[in-house]
């Protein structure tokens, strides 16, 4: 697939392109504790998925005001990977990839449940 790259919404400044790349005048991303990629903009920090979807699906509609990824790998951040949705599509999402749902759900995630791009795509392929 052909990256291509769009203005980051409400970054001057900034692009992120359909593979989930930044260039412009920003800092370099970074994994947080939480294991969503971030980016500061002159002080503020910015969660890199959301600033993906936004600039490639358009911002949030009515009732989907969180960004979801399809194989729930935090920090594959590529458009195709990416969608708008509400909280029971996300528990949906966890379930159909495996994940634990529940009050214990951060200690029984797999520690190295991040980007494995051939297993990513393979999982989109899947839906």
């Amino acid at each position: 697939m052909v990256e291509t790259w769009k203005a980051a919404p409400g970054l001057n400044g900034v692009e992120i392109s359909s593979e989930g790349n930044l260039r412009g005048t920003t800092n370099q991303p970074y994994i947080a504790t939480d294991g969503y990629v971030r980016v500061r903009h002159h002080g503020d920090a910015y969660l890199v998925h959301r600033l993906a979807c936004e600039a490639f699906h358009g911002p949030a509609p009515v009732g989907k005001k969180l960004v979801l990824h399809w194989n729930d790998i935090k920090d594959d951040n590529r458009a195709v990977n990416l969608r708008w949705g509400d909280a029971v599509e996300n528990m949906a999402d966890a379930k159909r990839n495996g994940i634990a749902v529940g009050p214990d759900a951060w200690r029984n995630k797999p520690r190295n449940h991040f980007r494995n791009e051939d297993r990513a795509s393979e999982m989109i392929s899947e839906i």
